[in-house]
């Protein structure tokens, strides 16, 4: 009650108008508090989930391409028409070539590379095609016997830019990414061992314009075997099947002579056994 009796007393309202209106005249009077400055953004790289998938689809892509283009070498390698170019030249086949051509190259060693991952896309892969073809030009000159080696050359070029053409559009547009940011993505310590799984991973079929014989891959070329030794497995190979083949037809011939015609059929067999064994005695 005393405390409330002293609020309504008028000096005690009046000491207090006095320092409400002295609060807010320094409120207002009073300069504005500076703004503190805003922390800065920290740039944060890539989750480990997407380096992970990034990866992974990189190797996936530069597989693919390293299958395509070591097919290709395969294919070149098996082809008589450009065993020139299949593997080095040797100091006996010409003792001046190393002085002449700086810059050899052969299907053998681009396999090789190939195989060693030295070919991300296929411009790498076509220029050393063309070099290919430059050093026969080079070297062989214009004489009738070069000239022949030459358009060996540039037929091995059509033939190999007409097989890279039957490569899907998109792999080789991802490839030439790749090989635009510097190379596939190195794989970070921390994710060493958890980026590809221990087991296997199967390859399932996808609908590309990669052509039939671009998407199988072919056996690896023995580079120790010259190619007439290639050349005689084939043949044998061939051989076998052609044997398979005949043998096979002439079965079903039987099969067909002694379902519609038996009688035929046992005349025609105890001929030729009497010619085996010969006129009665």
């Amino acid at each position: 009650m005393a405390f409330i009796w002293c609020l309504q007393r008028p000096c005690f309202l009046a000491a207090l108008s006095v320092v409400v209106e002295d609060v807010t005249k320094k409120s207002q009077g009073s300069a504005p508090l500076p703004e503190l400055p805003k922390a800065q953004k920290v740039a944060s790289g890539p989750k480990a989930s997407e380096l992970k998938a990034k990866i992974e689809a990189e190797q996936h892509a530069l597989r693919r391409m390293r299958m395509c283009l070591r097919d290709i070498c395969n294919r070149m390698l098996y082809d008589k028409r450009f065993s020139a170019f299949h593997y080095p030249v040797t100091d006996e086949d010409a003792p001046t070539y190393r002085s002449i051509i700086q810059n050899p190259m052969d299907m053998a060693t681009m396999l090789q590379r190939v195989d060693s991952g030295q070919y991300i896309t296929c411009s790498g892969f076509l220029q050393d095609i063309d070099l290919i073809v430059t050093n026969a030009k080079v070297y062989n000159g214009d004489d009738y016997n070069g000239a022949r080696i030459v358009s060996r050359g540039y037929e091995l070029r059509d033939a190999v830019h007409g097989m890279l053409s039957q490569m899907d559009p998109a792999l080789v547009t991802y490839c030439d990414k790749i090989a635009a940011q510097g190379g596939p993505v190195q794989i970070p310590d921390d994710l060493g061992g958890s980026i590809f799984p221990s087991t296997p991973v199967v390859q399932l079929g996808t609908v590309t314009r990669t052509s039939a014989r671009l998407r199988n891959v072919q056996p690896d070329v023995n580079l120790d075997q010259s190619y007439e030794a290639l050349k005689r497995q084939k043949k044998n190979a061939d051989a076998t099947c052609a044997g398979m083949f005949i043998g096979n037809a002439i079965y079903f011939v039987l099969m067909i002579l002694l379902f519609f015609f038996p009688t035929y059929l046992n005349d025609v067999l105890k001929h030729v056994i009497q010619i085996f064994e010969g006129p009665d005695q």
